[in-house]
């Protein structure tokens, strides 16, 4: 009774002490005929009739299917078959590509009959219905995670799966409009996926179909959960033309000779699920209260006796149900080192590649041969944890299956005890989880690598520069830290597009790793920079050489899936440990500086960086950056080129003012206040003249100017507080306000103005 329990929980997700049951309606009990007398009449009329032609739904499985070759199959088939029997009738059987096909078959004459449906308004403009052939009540199937369902009006903002061209479709439509409804089209397994997939939150199916297509499809994570109500029954009926009327009144004669125990073996053969039909107990009271006088006290512990028989009943149907439709493998086994299984459900083929019987007392071989030998001495010791404190178990494991393959599984058992308190048995059930732990190994890849040059990205390199600082440390050797920027990348990205971009981005990044040590790392910080982490060198010309054979390698001509040929170059930083920085701020800082220093030299260049101290005299009190003013950044508006120009002047001015940021800060602070000034009456005169044109992205160059603002005021904050390093100072001049804002932003409106520019090719301002 545990592993009953246990399954019901695990499975469809109901409490047991919820009382919500899932049954097949079945029409009470007709006496079995074998052969119908037609009257000459009915002769007559289906002498002139013809073929009685049929057209199925070629692929409602178990229901119906017929297959290339068109033999005609499923419940409905044998159904159907019966009648021909007893009425002494044959049946033509006609292929439709799918069940639309057969609507319009029917709709258009060309067919008298569509054999298994439900009765619904819409259907009935063209077609009469026979009595009931078969029912089956419609349940709510969802994932594992949703809660029992008792009311479905009572959803909100959930999807709902559903064939096309169903009477469930017109239902739904019509009782639950609080639902969305998504169609699947005409295939049963689609609807299933849907759940499973997440497009749809639940679907509302028959109990015969869900139980065969969750099995059969392995949708491990629906469960039942719900029953519709009673006028959801599937009442499926033979559709007949409504021209043919006595065909409908002779099918009725052969349908009444079909016995529930005869639907019952049907269903049997094509659904592993056992239906028991429930006691009449209306009819046992009738015949205790004639005999209440005589037999009353036995009549009490005999209705006693039937509530714990048909409890016994009710508990063997649902665990047959629940075993033939179980996700992964129930068992129940004996607490050794063998784990000498007891029972095992049917569901140990499909996952271990054994059969029950191979494993059952350790026939052929015991489950611990199964499980990996890393994880045997964990299962045993979790197990006797689990004895001592009385408590369930939760295990994720490795087995060996029967082709050889490795499978994780997860484990979820509780010891049984007697009475005694000593252990009887283990009892649970073992899923396959390999697909989630295979999604769970890509997505921690995602979170530490780029996903574009599967190289490690910023946070993985941040962890490695610590990890490598940490050996360094301890065993008092050298590392060294590139910073690498493509040049010219973006024209190529801006002329070739994305796709040759992206393309070029992992062939440099191919290169790059092919040029270091399988001990170092080469990571994508973003775009197209890149780093470089080296670990145990010898000396500075140990990193250079490195840097050099980087550079050299991306030199060399790039050639395209397409034949089109890229030439690039990149300009390299390299930063030292510990003659540069002991930490990792301070050294990406130094490799960076000392990669602009090298985009200064006129790209393709890698420079080492310059610790404090090493240089002398005036040329220390220089500024190694400077901004160059190019004819290309004219506008067209002469008012906005010369504050352009200015902005390059004072920024200049500044970067040599820093220099001497510590012996004349006053002077410093200054010339800061005003550039900042500058920039923000530029960015006020720009602001205006952009309004006067009628500038259609004004909002967003307004967003931008916003946040240069902000950030130049915190700049300034920063200088009342210490001093600003170059770093700091070309992150805002040279990248934010004149490389993001001036060439990139400013130069969509360029072609706005250039019209008004002088015929003249100004250049004025510093150079480097």
């Amino acid at each position: 009774m545990a592993l009953i329990a246990s399954c019901l929980l695990l499975v469809t997700g109901v409490s047991p002490a919820s009382g919500s049951q899932v049954q097949h309606y079945q029409e009470s009990q007709l006496p079995s005929v074998q052969h119908v007398q037609l009257s000459p009449a009915e002769k007559h009329y289906l002498e002139q009739l013809g073929p009685i032609t049929v057209c199925p739904d070629p692929d409602w499985v178990p229901y119906e299917q017929m297959d290339a070759r068109g033999n005609f199959t499923g419940i409905a088939a044998d159904l159907l078959n019966l009648i021909a029997q007893r009425l002494g009738i044959s049946f033509r059987y006609v292929k439709a590509k799918d069940w639309d096909e057969a609507v319009a078959l029917s709709q258009a004459g060309k067919v008298l009959l569509l054999p298994f449906l439900n009765q619904s308004p819409k259907r009935e403009q063209w077609l009469t219905f026979t009595e009931p052939l078969f029912s089956d009540p419609n349940v709510f199937i969802t994932r594992e995670e949703h809660p029992f369902i008792t009311d479905a009006a009572l959803l909100k903002d959930r999807t709902i799966a559903v064939p096309s061209g169903t009477s469930i479709e017109e239902k739904v439509r019509r009782d639950y409009p609080n639902l969305k409804i998504l169609n699947t089209g005409n295939s049963e397994a689609e609807v299933f996926k849907a759940v499973a997939e997440r497009r749809a939150d639940l679907t509302l199916r028959s109990l015969t179909l869900s139980a065969y297509t969750i099995r059969k499809g392995g949708w491990f994570t629906l469960k039942i959960a719900g029953q519709a109500p009673d006028e959801y029954v599937n009442r499926l009926r033979i559709g007949v033309l409504k021209t043919e009327p006595m065909l409908r009144d002779i099918l009725n004669r052969g349908i009444a000779t079909i016995t529930p125990h005869e639907r019952e073996e049907i269903v049997n053969r094509h659904v592993n699920i056992t239906v028991v039909k429930p006691m009449d107990y209306g009819f046992i009271m009738r015949i205790a209260a004639l005999l209440a006088t005589l037999i009353a006290l036995s009549l009490y512990w005999n209705l006693r006796l039937k509530r714990i028989n048909a409890a016994l009943q009710e508990s063997e149907r649902s665990k047959s149900v629940l075993l033939a439709n179980l996700p992964g493998m129930a068992y129940r086994c004996r607490l050794d080192r063998d784990w000498t299984m007891e029972f095992l459900s049917d569901g140990c083929l499909m996952l271990t590649g054994y059969c029950s019987d191979d494993l059952v007392q350790n026939r052929r071989l015991s489950f611990n041969d199964l499980i990996v030998p890393e994880y045997r001495d964990q299962l045993w010791e979790a197990w006797q944890q689990a004895v001592r404190d009385r408590q369930p178990v939760r295990l994720e494991y490795r087995i060996m299956t029967a082709d050889n393959k490795e499978k994780w599984v997860l484990e979820q058992g509780v010891p049984v005890f007697d009475t005694e308190g000593s252990v009887q048995a283990l009892e649970g059930i073992i899923v396959d989880i390999s697909e989630l732990k295979q999604i769970e190994a890509q997505i921690q890849h995602l979170a530490s690598y780029d996903n574009l040059t599967s190289l490690p990205n910023r946070a993985l390199f941040s962890d490695r520069i610590d990890r490598a600082l940490l050996s360094a440390q301890r065993n008092s050797s050298k590392l060294a830290l590139f910073f690498i920027d493509l040049d010219q990348f973006k024209p190529i990205n801006d002329e070739l597009g994305h796709d040759t971009g992206d393309w070029l981005l992992q062939a440099a990044a191919q290169r790059m790793a092919e040029s270091v040590r399988e001990s170092d790392t080469v990571a994508r910080i973003g775009g197209d920079e890149f780093a470089v982490l080296l670990q145990n060198i010898a000396t500075a010309q140990d990193a250079r050489t490195v840097a050099e054979k980087i550079r050299t390698t991306l030199n060399r001509p790039f050639i395209t899936p397409s034949g089109v040929t890229l030439h690039i170059s990149c300009s390299i930083g390299v930063a030292l440990y510990p003659e540069d920085g002991d930490n990792q701020r301070d050294l990406l800082r130094a490799a960076d500086e000392a990669m602009y220093r090298a985009k200064k030299r006129g790209r393709n260049a890698v420079e080492l960086c310059q610790p404090l101290g090493s240089q002398a005299g005036p040329a220390a009190s220089r500024s190694i950056i400077r901004l160059a003013w190019k004819a290309e950044y004219l506008s067209g508006e002469p008012g906005i080129d010369a504050e352009h120009q200015q902005l390059f002047r004072m920024a200049n001015q500044l970067f040599e003012q820093a220099a001497s940021q510590k012996s004349d800060p006053a002077g410093f602070n200054a010339a800061l206040d005003d550039l900042l000034q500058h920039v923000t009456s530029h960015f006020d005169n720009e602001e205006a003249l952009l309004r006067r044109i009628g500038y259609s992205e004004l909002e967003e160059h307004v967003r931008q100017h916003s946040q240069l603002k902000e950030q130049a005021v915190s700049l300034r904050q920063v200088a009342d507080k210490r001093e600003i390093s170059t770093g700091e100072l070309v992150d805002f001049l040279a990248i934010r306000v004149v490389h993001e804002h001036l060439l990139e932003a400013d130069r969509n409106y360029f072609p706005l103005l250039r019209p008004l520019a002088p015929a003249q090719d100004s250049t004025p301002g510093a150079s480097s």
